[in-house]
């Protein structure tokens, strides 16, 4: 089985927390999350938070294959054992991924550079901008032609629209 590949990225400041995920299916299905968080966090937690909800939010799909990418060393190499963790609140977030990790049959990990992980940082950046709102969900729009083109098109179908094919 191919693996679904999991983008995540968790933005914080002093005052705003968000996290994003862009969930892949082997076939190119996308889904993607922006998550308001009310919590304070550092960007180290922040990145954890992302990664967990995103295991979780997998698991919840029966995904049982996946390809983490993230663009945080540190937290790639907590989960890869090639870095230990020196801090109490890092150890308990490595130890829920690890145990998250475990409920997969496949699962790997891997560090990506900040621009190939622009969606889920976007996403983030959205849910720390409307932390503290009460907005329950942000619709994405998708439009295919310029608004020269639509205008144009919309002038010709009134053109022809307005022809007079009446009989005197």
């Amino acid at each position: 089985m191919e693996p679904w590949s999991l983008y995540t990225y968790g933005a914080s400041n002093q005052n705003e927390i968000g996290l994003g995920l862009v969930l892949k299916s082997p076939h190119g299905d996308i889904m993607v999350y922006s998550i308001c968080c009310e919590f304070k966090a550092t960007n180290n937690e922040s990145e954890y938070e992302a990664l967990i909800i995103g295991l979780t939010t997998a698991i919840d799909l029966k995904i049982t294959h996946i390809s983490v990418y993230c663009d945080s060393l540190l937290i790639v190499n907590h989960v890869k054992g090639t870095y230990e963790s020196k801090d109490e609140k890092m150890d308990e977030y490595l130890e829920i991924v690890k145990q998250l990790q475990g409920r997969f049959d496949d699962f790997t990990i891997h560090q990506v550079p900040r621009e190939l992980n622009s969606q889920a940082n976007a996403l983030a950046a959205l849910g720390a901008v409307f932390s503290h709102r009460n907005l329950s969900s942000i619709p994405v729009i998708h439009i295919l032609n310029s608004a020269r083109i639509r205008w144009k098109t919309e002038q010709k179908a009134l053109e022809v629209g307005n022809v007079d094919t009446s009989e005197d």
